[in-house]
Parts: C-alpha cells; sequence; structure tokens
C-alpha cells in the first residue's frame, strides 16, 4: 500500500509539473516566439524588399525633380560673362559683360583709314582711331549701338573713350539706326557685326552734326575734309596722336546702360531654392507614407501565422502526446502492482486512442 501511494504521489507530481512546464505557459511562449515574431520578422522582410524597390524610384524621381528645381530658380541667377549656352563672340570682342537681363558686348577695331559716304553722295577716305563699339542686348532683343574712339587698344575698363568726330552720334556714344534695330537670328553674333557693318555702309547726313563740324577745334589736319583724306594718306596713325576733349571709362558707359538692371538678390535666391528643395522632400515622403499605407499587415500575415501556429501546436500536441503515454504507462504499472486490491479503468476515447 505504502508503494502505491509513493507512486500515487510521484504520478500526482509529475503531471503538475507536467503541466507548469509544458503547459499553458509553454504554449504562450511557443505561440508568442514562433508565431507571433517569426510573422512579424516575415512581414518586415516583406515591407523591406517593397520598400527598397519603390524608394528607389522615389528617390530618383526625386533627385531628378530638385535637379530641375535648381535650374528652373537659376535661371533668372546669371554671373558675369556666363550664359544659360555657350555662345560665339562677335569678331574684336574684347570683353562681354551681363547683368540682369543686359548683355554686352565690347568690340575693339584697330587702327585704318574708312570710306565715309554722306547723304549728298560725297564719298571720304578717312584715317580712324581705335574704334570701340559696345552692342547691348536684353535678354534677346537688340537695343542699340554705341561708338566710340580711342587713342590705343584696351588695357581695363578704366581706359577712356571719347565720342568720334562723326555725325549721327549722340553725346552718350549711341549711334542714331532710325528705325532699324536687327533681330537676333543666329545669336548675339551675328547681330552684332550686321549692326557695325550697317553703321560702316550707310549714309552720313546732318543729323548729331556738331562735333563733325567743330572737328577743326580737334586738330587743323581734320578741316577741311579733304585735308584729313591726304593726312590719311601719308600717315594713318596720326589720328592716335589727337587729343579728341574729355572722355569717360568704358566702365562709366555700362553702368549707365545697366544702371536700371537688377541682379537677383543672394539671400532671396537661396530662400526660394530652400522653398522649392522642400516642397519636393514633402512630395517624396508623401508618397513614401502613403506605400505604407497602402501595405497594410493582414494583406501579407495571415498565411505566415496559419502556418506557424500550425507548427506551433503540433509540437506541443506532440509534447502532451508524450507526456499523456508516460501517464498511461504510470498507471498501467500501478494496475498490476495493485491489481488484488484495486482495478483501474481506462474511460472516454482520450485513453483509448493513446493507450495502444
Amino acid at each position: 500500500m505504502d508503494q502505491f501511494t509513493d507512486r500515487h504521489d510521484s504520478l500526482k507530481e509529475a503531471t503538475r509539473l507536467a503541466v507548469e512546464s509544458a503547459g499553458l505557459e509553454g504554449i504562450v511562449d511557443d505561440i508568442l516566439t514562433k508565431v507571433v515574431h517569426e510573422s512579424i520578422k516575415r512581414y518586415q522582410q516583406k515591407v523591406n524588399v517593397g520598400v527598397e524597390d519603390s524608394v528607389s524610384d522615389l528617390i530618383d524621381f526625386f533627385k531628378q525633380k530638385v535637379t530641375e528645381e535648381i535650374f528652373d530658380s537659376a535661371n533668372s541667377w546669371k554671373l558675369a560673362n556666363k550664359e544659360k549656352e555657350p555662345i560665339i563672340f562677335p569678331r574684336g570682342c574684347r570683353y562681354a559683360y551681363t547683368c540682369g537681363k543686359s548683355t554686352i558686348f565690347v568690340i575693339e577695331e584697330s587702327p585704318k583709314v574708312r570710306t565715309i559716304t554722306f547723304e549728298h553722295g560725297e564719298r571720304y577716305s578717312l584715317a580712324m582711331p581705335y574704334v570701340i563699339f559696345m552692342a547691348h542686348f536684353n535678354e534677346e532683343r537688340f537695343l542699340g549701338l554705341y561708338c566710340g574712339w580711342a587713342n590705343s587698344s584696351l588695357e581695363t575698363l578704366n581706359d577712356l573713350i571719347y565720342r568720334p568726330l562723326l555725325p549721327n552720334i549722340h553725346n552718350h556714344l549711341l549711334v542714331c539706326r532710325g528705325n532699324r534695330s536687327p533681330e537676333v537670328v543666329g545669336g548675339f553674333s551675328k547681330a552684332t557685326e550686321l549692326a557695325i557693318t550697317e553703321f560702316w555702309s550707310s549714309r552720313f547726313n546732318d543729323d548729331l552734326a556738331d562735333r563733325w563740324t567743330e572737328r577743326r577745334e580737334v586738330s587743323r589736319l581734320l578741316d577741311p575734309t579733304e585735308r584729313w583724306v591726304l593726312e590719311s594718306e601719308e600717315d594713318m596713325m596720326f589720328m592716335l596722336r589727337l587729343d579728341f576733349g574729355v572722355g569717360k571709362t568704358i566702365q562709366s558707359h555700362i553702368d549707365l546702360l545697366t544702371t536700371h538692371e537688377e541682379e537677383p538678390d543672394e539671400a532671396v535666391f537661396r530662400h526660394l531654392l530652400s522653398d522649392r528643395i522642400d516642397a519636393c522632400t514633402k512630395t517624396l515622403f508623401h508618397k513614401i507614407l502613403r506605400y505604407f499605407k497602402k501595405t497594410k499587415f493582414e494583406k501579407h500575415s495571415p498565411k505566415d501565422v496559419t502556418e506557424n501556429l500550425k507548427d506551433a501546436i503540433i509540437e506541443s500536441t506532440g509534447d502532451f502526446t508524450d507526456v499523456i503515454r508516460s501517464l498511461n504507462g504510470e498507471i498501467a504499472n500501478l494496475s498490476v502492482d495493485n491489481e488484488r486490491k484495486h482495478s483501474f479503468v481506462k474511460a472516454g476515447n482520450f485513453w483509448t486512442d493513446y493507450s495502444s
């Protein structure tokens, strides 16, 4: 009887330990570790792959959009001597300058004898000093041609140039061209060269002729016109030794032509660029968040959860099967040892299934 009691107590203790160690607590751990954690891990892997594919395209689009915004913003930000596209400078161009929407080319022609035609048909071959032209454009619109004389080749923008001793030139050096205004066909170079060619081939008249009529005050070698022609034949460089009066620097003329131009403020430009990049960034993250909202957990997980849960239940059931088989064996042993005093009867389908 004592032996039976000890076996009974041992069996109860084994059953309790089995329930505590491999029972509910074990099932909870298995479900948490093998089902929930594993399902989340697989879901994260699927999301990572989807994000890598989708965000890669979004980043490429973002970089392209930011680049476009930068160049669009920079269209109004022009630096000196730099255009949106490469250009061919006019022949003899010594200097090119941009300010706001204005572009100015400074062209220098070396001393030579020029044939000048007047309105009534007179033609004179006259020696000229260095002739400096300034062609002024507003974006692609030709605004005007300016003409000045110089005693030497240009070295700096502070060199002086003078109003020519010719008619049809304003005091501020603007050439009177009537209604002619060449379009910029084929670029700045062709328009500039066309304007200069028209200047030398035009018929000079009595308009703005004060410098022409007063040329004797500069030198007796210039008036009458026939004297100027003779001096030109003997030594065309004599013009470089004359004093043409009060001159102005090229820089002062450029400043006058661009006085109303405004260069974009750098701080404003930076602020505008920053705003546009921020807008692109917001669009990027909006698309990323929209991707996550569309990629729902339940879209990927049910199958994973079902499979993981099935595996966990099978494994836990196997553990319980081993416990029940052990209990069944112990009961059989107790039945043999105590068959004279007690009789154990296996009741229910559950024991029948695991007793064979």
